[in-house]
């Protein structure tokens, strides 16, 4: 008998009057949910037709309003339309593509000013910081220039203005 162990199972006690609440409980929602029609679930036939309708939609948005999966079939389909139209070989596409995907994840090619995208043909038409150098036939990336402000649109504290008049009287 030393080696025979016998296992023992703890059952938790419910009170009766717990037991029925719990039976209740869930004869509610049973009821409820009989009650119910499911009217979220639909024939396949419309969740077809919706897929459908999305998929010619999804490119039907401002470049700054696509999510980055649709960005990227875009830029793809750039990049492919710029080998054939100067003509590139398969080391420059690559080129390309590189730079195109890295300045994406930059964040550089996020506003719809740096892009030229037609919503009407679902196609970039150029990308405006990417230059094409016809004689290496390379591609390079010109970041943009940040216009710094002027103080000519500060408005003057009362110091600055008894200073600036100051100078005034003596002159």
């Amino acid at each position: 008998m030393e080696g025979n162990t016998c296992k023992v199972e703890q059952v938790e006690q419910v009170e009766p009057d717990e037991q029925v609440e719990q039976v209740e409980q869930v004869e509610q929602v049973e009821q409820v949910e009989q009650d119910e029609p499911d009217e979220h679930i639909e024939p396949d036939k419309n969740v077809n037709e919706l897929i459908a309708q999305e998929k010619k939609e999804r490119f039907n948005k401002p470049w700054s309003k696509l999510d980055k999966g649709t960005k990227l079939n875009r830029l793809h389909l750039f990049i492919k339309k710029e080998k054939i139209n100067k003509e590139l070989n398969d080391e420059q596409e690559r080129q390309l593509k590189v730079l195109i995907l890295q300045s994406l994840e930059n964040g550089s090619l996020n506003k719809s000013s740096e892009i030229e995208y037609s919503i009407k043909d679902n196609e970039i038409l150029n990308i405006k910081n990417i230059e094409f150098d016809d004689k290496n036939k390379k591609y390079k990336f010109i970041l943009g220039k940040k216009k710094t402000k002027t103080d000519g649109g500060k408005s003057k504290s009362n110091i600055d203005r008894h200073f600036s008049r100051s100078k005034e009287k003596k002159i």
